[in-house]
């Protein structure tokens, strides 16, 4: 079943390597901000380092705008992803159903059987992103 669905993925290396590489940075930028923060409230702020604090907050600025982007781009793109793939499976599936032969469509019902179909490929494309946007909000 796995080695089915990666056969999704393959077409789409590229993009999700950058997207779980954009992930990644995401959860790193998220783990600088209180560092960041704990060295101008203990460190900067008491020794009244005004230049400093001024860098150190345009520092968290920065990194508040590339995660914002960064967050973009693993939405739009995870999204462009997974319809992409949930496109390629409703063709296999209806290709796949289109050979069946007569006897298979009398033994079942049509109407149940068109119906499933889309479900199932949207679930089965739409897991990775739901996945990711569960473990990334478990911070």
């Amino acid at each position: 079943m796995l080695k089915r669905f990666i056969y999704y993925y393959k077409p789409h290396k590229k993009m999700l390597a950058l997207d779980m590489l954009a992930s990644l940075l995401i959860s790193v930028i998220g783990m600088v901000y209180p560092i960041v923060t704990n060295k101008m409230l203990n460190i900067y702020i008491p020794e009244k380092m005004y230049s400093t604090i001024v860098i150190a907050g345009l520092v968290v600025l920065t990194l508040y705008i590339v995660r914002m982007l960064l967050r973009f781009f693993v939405q739009y793109y995870g999204h462009i992803i997974g319809v992409q793939m949930q496109s390629q499976m409703r063709q296999d599936l209806f290709a796949h159903l289109e050979k069946q032969p007569f006897t298979f469509y009398d033994n079942h019902e049509t109407g149940r059987i068109m119906t499933a179909s889309p479900v199932i490929c949207s679930r089965s494309a739409n897991w990775p992103t739901t996945a990711r946007k569960t473990c990334s909000s478990a911070r």
